[in-house]
């Protein structure tokens, strides 16, 4: 067979696991198993190419063509992840995906190539020759063609008539592509029966399903009108039409939606919009699954176009979408919200000359506010299409009801307390720089939002605004990049045997006041808690074993990172900045990429038995803050040094202070410490150019364990 990458069997086997290449498939034992795309793809390039060194650069060249503008090397991490977590393959000992550190990877394993048995799929149909063109009069089954009416990738439209109920109706012959893919074909047959029984004013009706010449025909509502793509050439739709729009189209949505269904290509070429004003939501062929709709458990995860595409239209995908992740509803609802800002402003919000760059869009540009566009749009709309256009779900819509309910009746956005601004714009001001300092004392309960003047203050409680309320403690608190989630450790026992560690779970939550969620079930000691430099993902560090960990900070089953690294943070997408145990308990700081590709060490403690636990690097990525640092003696002060690692730097803060945490403003101007310097704990400021103190808060020992 040949494939992307070069010939290789249709089926191989290696150990216990069988890969059908032909079917896109991996099993275990005869057990299908779950692979997504791009871990899929990387799989079959290693196997393909077993035995030998494939670089990271031929990876991001295969998978996704030289002029990339995504993260690619997370992406390529993740990917080897979820390899190793499928085929239960230890890096450390690897089986089958080896490591080469700074280079690539390579396959490992012995492969069998073997000729694949003829296997018979339920429900499928034959793979047929392709069909030409069918002539005017031509009758399949009980239908007369009468034209052809349009074409696609699943395949060609032709208008026909029912002659035993004289109507007129479209039937859709599927593709010879759609066909010879034996497991698209039987999924799209039983994703279409199940889509018959989808009936709503506003989705296009699928009347049954016929066979002519060995191709199976789905029959369908015949649609009068113009396709929304053809009308917005027009411009920008009139207010009053561009309500019903979006109340017609997020109603059709929350009917599939509650049937368990995500349509994952809504765009203007799929929707149908009649002289009445009347919408309709064709083309459901991308569609899939959720639970708990029957079809997902009965086929397993397999979706309807695991063919190596992303499914879906570039410019109208969500982020999530074009990550390759799980999608959910919300994902429509991204989708509808890119139509609603076209049909707003007569502009899409996410361009570029290539697919690559439309993508990238998406992933990273903010458009224009609608408003900014068109003028004359009323406020709520432009603000729910704002919300529909968040790149994070959990600030879109959390429905499609609640969507359509702003454009049926003008109201606010039911999102209460969420300031609504251009979509993907961070919200950082002084709220996101008193978090930062609070966890510098992991005081989460409370949150200063004033700012301190160039006097020496002690602040009172009257300034403050409580975030949790649990009856025990909530510890080290950390803010992600656009400072819109919390996530923390909350801690039952208080009986951490290290300031910046916790027996407890990770909890994350919405600011100002979403509710706290647990993503972490282990009740083990943990802390030193990260963002990723997208928000995307929480880690966090054992205190067993000074490993770090990962999750999506959504919530989702937890991974190691990286062992023997602790506190980890990331300086931007591709390198973190970690805690290395060298030798016995002699701890240092350390860059690396985050495989601990091209590490080099920034701090060793002078004695052997020095440990620096945490670090911070400064907004200009020229110095690192370490704070926790140990030696027989007990905790030490902060310390600053140069991130290039040239010297030892020097002790910062109070004179002979125990400094347990440690971080900068985000304009680099001011370090802020945790220290204990005789007289309880505090928060210090001080100026990076190191020639004044400031006392900001004084808060004794006692009340801090109480809080």
């Amino acid at each position: 067979m040949t494939t992307l990458w070069g010939r290789m069997a249709e089926l191989v086997r290696f150990e216990e696991f069988e890969l059908d290449v032909r079917r896109y498939a991996l099993r275990r034992s005869g057990r299908p198993l779950k692979l997504e795309r791009i871990p899929m793809e990387l799989l079959l390039l290693l196997v393909n190419r077993r035995g030998e060194l494939v670089s990271r650069e031929e990876i991001v060249e295969e998978l996704w063509g030289k002029d990339v503008f995504l993260d690619t090397d997370n992406s390529i991490n993740t990917a080897i992840r979820k390899i190793r977590q499928t085929l239960r393959d230890n890096p450390e000992q690897p089986r089958f995906v080896q490591t080469v550190p700074a280079k690539g990877y390579r396959f490992i394993a012995p492969i069998i190539e073997v000729e694949p048995p003829a296997v018979a799929v339920e429900g499928s149909v034959s793979p047929a020759p392709p069909t030409s063109a069918l002539p005017a009069g031509q009758v399949v089954a009980h239908y007369r063609i009468l034209k052809k009416i349009g074409s696609g990738g699943m395949g060609v439209v032709y208008e026909a008539e029912d002659i035993r109920l004289g109507r007129h109706v479209a039937l859709k012959f599927l593709s010879e592509k759609v066909v010879q893919a034996e497991e698209a074909l039987a999924r799209f047959m039983r994703e279409a029966r199940a889509l018959s029984a989808l009936h709503h004013p506003n989705i296009c009706t699928i009347y049954e399903i016929e066979e002519h010449d060995g191709r199976p025909v789905i029959v369908m509502e015949l649609l009068e009108g113009r396709s929304l793509k053809e009308v917005l050439r027009n411009g920008p739709l009139p207010t009053d039409t561009l309500r019903g729009l979006g109340s017609q189209l997020a109603d059709a949505l929350d009917a599939a939606h509650s049937k368990g269904i995500i349509h994952r290509d809504i765009k203007p070429g799929n929707v149908v919009v009649n002289d009445r004003g009347q919408a309709k939501i064709l083309d459901f062929g991308l569609a899939k699954f959720t639970s708990p709709h029957p079809l997902r458990a009965e086929d397993g995860d397999e979706t309807l176009t695991r063919m190596g595409v992303h499914p879906g239209t570039a410019a109208y995908m969500s982020p999530e979408q074009v990550r390759g992740e799980e999608l959910d509803a919300r994902s429509d609802l991204f989708s509808l919200g890119v139509v609603l800002y076209e049909a707003a402003t007569g502009k899409k919000p996410f361009t570029g000359k290539n697919t690559v760059l439309v993508m990238n869009a998406v992933l990273q540009d903010a458009p224009a506010p609608p408003n900014e566009l068109n003028p004359s749009l009323p406020e709520d709309v432009g603000k729910a299409i704002n919300q529909a256009l968040e790149k994070d779900p959990r600030m879109r819509f959390q429905s499609a009801a609640d969507l359509g309910n702003v454009f049926r009746s003008g109201q606010e956005t039911p999102m209460e307390g969420v300031s609504f601004m251009p979509a993907g714009k961070a919200r950082i001001g002084w709220l996101t720089i008193v978090v930062v300092t609070l966890s510098a004392l992991s005081l989460l309960s409370l949150v200063w939002i004033g700012y301190h003047s160039g006097h020496t203050t002690v602040h009172s409680t009257a300034e403050w605004v409580q975030l949790t309320h649990f009856s025990d403690a909530a510890q080290e608190p950390e803010l992600s990049p656009d400072g819109r989630m919390l996530a923390f450790v909350r801690e039952k026992s208080l009986e951490s045997g290290l300031p910046f560690l916790a027996k407890g779970e990770v909890y994350a939550m919405l600011l100002p006041d979403g509710q706290a969620q647990q993503l972490t079930h282990d009740d083990i000691s943990k802390g030193m808690i990260a963002f990723s430099s997208d928000g995307s993902r929480i880690a966090y560090t054992i205190a067993s074993s000074w490993d770090t960990w990962v999750l999506p900070s959504l919530g989702g089953q937890s991974s190691l990172l990286l062992p023997n690294a602790s506190g980890l943070h990331w300086i931007d997408s591709k390198r973190v900045l970690f805690s290395e145990i060298k030798n016995g308990i002699h701890m240092g700081i350390v860059t690396a990429g985050e495989g601990r590709t091209d590490a080099h060490d920034v701090y060793l403690p002078k004695t052997s038995n020095g440990m620096a636990h945490a670090s911070r690097i400064s907004p200009d990525q020229k110095w690192v803050l370490i704070s926790g640092e140990m030696d027989d003696s007990g905790f030490l002060p902060c310390r600053l040094v140069p991130f290039d690692g040239s010297s030892s730097g020097r002790s910062v803060g109070p004179p002979g202070a125990q400094c347990f945490y440690a971080v900068w403003s985000p304009d680099g101007k001011w370090m802020y410490f945790g220290a204990n310097a005789g007289q309880g704990k505090r928060i210090l400021s001080v100026q990076f150019c190191l020639r004044s103190l400031r006392q900001l808060i004084h808060l004794p020992l006692r009340w801090l364990h109480s809080a």
